[in-house]
């Protein structure tokens, strides 16, 4: 994986250890790693740096970046190895859409979440992205593709608050309130028209569909995640 600040964004800066789930080379938490100690007191210091990876030429080369490399798809057996409640955060960044069953996965990783801080850093591609995803769908030229939201690899779609549904009820996880979601905004070219919003609005309601018009041109959510318990 490479560096993503928007990823960065959800990692606190007093996490000392981050497991990232399909980490390729490990580009991403040594970027970070080094970005967190520089000029930083020893207290928020990212110390320990690990990561999963089922590309075994990536999961090689993530061994020269990482302290500890899974190598292999995150299953029973590999959810073994890793400690419980050892991780301040879990990255899974363009991961859960891979996913044959993303709940089953989150719900492996739970219980190596330490308590009582610890989160998921969580990125996913928006399926109301407007010119990626629904307006093809529209047209009738809807088709996978190489890379984006319509991405040939991916078995699942999610619009924020499906997502959320989904962690909620396979784990009880919730957004902490010190960390909204954030939205990777396109801009206006990709929107959803605005005559077709106001023309949705008797059909799903105002509020739905205003809420459509401000989510249409969002390629990526980016979403921490925590225990019920952790959220206050």
């Amino acid at each position: 994986a490479t560096f993503s600040p928007h990823v960065a964004l959800l990692i606190p800066d007093g996490a000392r250890r981050v497991l990232d789930v399909g980490c390729g080379a490990g580009l991403f938490l040594e970027q970070l790693r080094a970005d967190r100690r520089d000029g930083r007191p020893d207290q928020h210091m990212l110390l320990r740096v690990e990561g999963v990876e089922p590309d075994p030429v990536a999961a090689a080369a993530a061994t020269q970046r990482l302290d500890a490399v899974y190598e292999g798809v995150l299953d029973e057996a590999i959810a073994a190895q890793l400690p419980d409640a050892a991780y301040d955060v879990i990255v899974l960044s363009d991961v859960l859409e891979h996913a044959v069953a993303p709940d089953r996965l989150l719900a492996l990783l739970a219980p190596k979440l330490a308590p009582p801080h610890g989160r998921f850093a969580v990125s996913i591609p928006n399926m109301r992205f407007w010119s990626e995803f629904a307006r093809p769908y529209l047209d009738g030229s809807w088709d996978y593709a190489p890379h984006g939201v319509r991405d040939r690899t991916h078995l699942r779609w999610y619009t924020l608050a499906s997502f959320l549904a989904m962690a909620a009820a396979c784990c009880d996880l919730v957004v902490p309130d010190d960390t909204p979601p954030l939205r990777v905004h396109f801009g206006d070219d990709h929107k959803l028209p605005v005559d077709l919003a106001h023309a949705l609005a008797p059909i799903v309601g105002q509020n739905e569909a205003a809420a459509l018009y401000d989510e249409s041109d969002v390629r990526q959510f980016l979403v921490a995640l925590v225990p019920r318990r952790t959220t206050t």
